[in-house]
């Protein structure tokens, strides 16, 4: 594999004012190239609550970047986010001789520690450990599209690729930048990982976050004489109310996901409870319906009424507010990006048939598209193929970065070219 590698940080060291060659490097070349980025990557700790780690991710993805002619700039959260206060987001720039521009978005922060990927692994076609789905390999994936483009395109679009240090939390303080950064693009291009099978993502869901608060009176449960007031109860009244509210709606959902109390013994009434509602919703108008459902429900207390001084409450807090990512892109453009997916594999005699489809979870693609007016084409998913995110045996198809890589880059350099004709006079 050294001998690869040399073959290609030679080939990189090609001065951007000579003439490219407008072929592709064959992917068994990036294929080894993407193995060496990854192991890399996956050398760091970069868990959402170690900022330490997840800079120098940051970082090492900046040392990738700058020499393809990128210039960095380090933004900050705008608003307190807990330990990744200490952690910027990466954005990375490159002016191109085309006026279209071009986002990559990615992000350096992954819910688990790393586990070293075997020796007797490094040539395998899967690799097994915590982030090098999710996203390290997606990361690996965009920077070898932007080295595809660099040496192999004559005329080059304006590059944009950031990253993000809190994503699995929700890229807190980052959300009216990365709004701003997707309005001036006209292709946005996600690299979550892959969906079931290689497939590519086309629409997100957007989630809104309730923590709602329900408080009553404490007691002693043996000694009660009606002056209790159960939140316990009244919760277990809202969750029915609450998980029958999404039903109704196609395409919706209402999860009572967590429910803890103001203690844990017995011979003691619940007087305070906290509840957290997830809701997942299409478009704009659903989240609307599921708010005002929601509203009505939490806008009076059900159960038993309060005999005592205190009068019983319900109250909530917006915890995250998330925009879905509704299909927007082109047909045609999606159906050529599909063509070139299914022809790289097809090239490493790989039997998928990639489609393009919606997607359950959100990511950051659901804010960069807020504002997007002018993006033509908005897709993510477009990271390797795996399975298990989140888990201690998550697992990526090591050969899905090369090949996803290729076959996006030569979708790019086409759709540019096609562009480009109908541009002039």
């Amino acid at each position: 594999m050294s001998e690869v590698i040399s073959q290609f940080l030679e080939y990189t060291r090609l001065p951007y004012e000579l003439s490219k060659s407008t072929k592709l490097p064959s992917i068994h070349l990036a294929d080894q190239v993407c193995r060496q980025r990854l192991l890399f990557l996956n050398s760091i700790d970069s868990r959402s609550n170690h900022p330490a780690g997840v800079r120098s991710a940051q970082e090492l993805l900046a040392l990738w970047l700058e020499p393809l002619g990128f210039e960095i700039t380090w933004i900050w959260p705008s608003q307190s986010s807990g330990p990744n206060d200490k952690a910027p987001m990466l954005h990375a720039k490159r002016k191109g001789q085309v006026d279209q521009n071009v986002l990559l978005v990615g992000h350096a922060d992954t819910c688990r520690a790393p586990a070293d990927v075997a020796t007797t692994e490094l040539q395998s076609s899967v690799w097994v450990g915590p982030g090098l789905l999710d996203d390290k390999g997606g990361l690996v994936t965009a920077v070898q599209i932007v080295t595809n483009l660099v040496y192999s395109s004559r005329d080059l679009p304006n590059l944009t690729l950031i990253s993000s240090p809190s994503e699995e939390l929700g890229s807190p303080g980052f959300h009216e930048f990365m709004a701003q950064v997707g309005s001036e693009a006209d292709v946005i291009l996600g690299f979550e990982p892959a969906a079931h099978d290689g497939d590519i993502i086309i629409s997100r869901r957007g989630n809104r976050w309730y923590e709602v608060t329900f408080t009553g009176t404490e007691a002693h449960a043996g000694r009660t004489r009606g002056e209790h007031v159960d939140a316990l109860l009244e919760a277990a009244h809202k969750i029915v109310e609450l998980s029958s509210l999404g039903s109704s709606l196609p395409g919706a959902s209402v999860i009572c996901s967590s429910l803890h109390t103001s203690h844990s013994h017995f011979n003691i009434t619940c007087g305070s409870a906290t509840l957290k509602v997830d809701t997942r919703f299409e478009t704009e108008e659903q989240l609307q319906f599921l708010h005002s459902g929601i509203e009505s429900i939490l806008n009076k207390w059900t159960s038993k009424a309060s005999q005592g001084p205190r009068v019983p409450s319900i109250s909530y807090v917006i915890k995250d507010d998330c925009p879905p990512f509704a299909r927007r892109s082109n047909s045609v453009q999606i159906d050529s990006l599909l063509n070139e997916l299914n022809r790289a594999y097809n090239q490493m005699e790989l039997s998928q048939a990639v489609k393009a489809i919606a997607g359950g979870g959100a990511s950051d693609i659901n804010y960069l598209c807020r504002a997007a007016k002018k993006a033509q084409v908005i897709v993510d998913g477009l990271g390797p193929s795996g399975g298990r995110m989140h888990q201690t045996d998550e697992f990526i198809n090591v050969r899905s970065m090369a090949i996803r890589a290729q076959a996006i880059s030569r979708w790019l350099i086409e759709a540019l070219n096609r562009s480009d004709e109908r541009s002039r006079p």
